[in-house]
């Protein structure tokens, strides 16, 4: 981030959320953030937004980091604290907010899983087959609990 901002306001969250609480915010903002979701001729500052989002998700979600960032300050954070209990070397963002993206969803695209799909050269245009339309005979107590039926056609 270029100025000191609070993380718990980049997620949205407040000081007391829980990891799941942070990934949910995180999984939200990140993909309603990505510059590839937005406006390209404004990538650079979309690009900024989710680097401050995946900023405040990798400080917050790292038990430690989180610590001195709550006891100490973000000064403290960047800095590190050199000597005491709480002794650590500072933290420096790498601004790698699409590996942190790819890290979170396994895939970097906020539109798909893989970049072949936005290739149509590379992407077999086969037509789609027709629907298969099957009669399976079950009783009430498999259609109300489930069951599993093996067909062959």
């Amino acid at each position: 981030m270029s100025t000191p901002e609070c993380y718990y306001s980049v997620l949205k969250i407040n000081n007391q959320s829980n990891r799941e609480q942070i990934a949910e915010a995180f999984r939200c903002l990140s993909v309603q953030n990505h510059p590839m979701r937005l406006d390209k001729d404004n990538f650079p500052i979309n690009l900024g937004k989710l680097n401050n989002i995946c900023e405040a998700f990798e400080v917050l979600c790292d038990e430690k980091l989180r610590f001195i960032y709550d006891k100490h300050g973000y000064q403290s954070l960047r800095t590190g604290i050199p000597d005491g209990e709480d002794k650590c070397v500072g933290y420096i963002y790498c601004g790698n907010a699409f590996k942190i993206f790819n890290n979170f969803f396994g895939f970097s695209n906020p539109y798909c899983e893989s970049f072949a799909a936005l290739d149509p050269d590379k992407v077999a245009n086969m037509p789609r087959a027709e629907n298969c339309e099957f009669t399976v005979e079950c009783t009430l107590n498999e259609m109300y609990n489930g069951s599993m039926k093996e067909v062959s056609y």
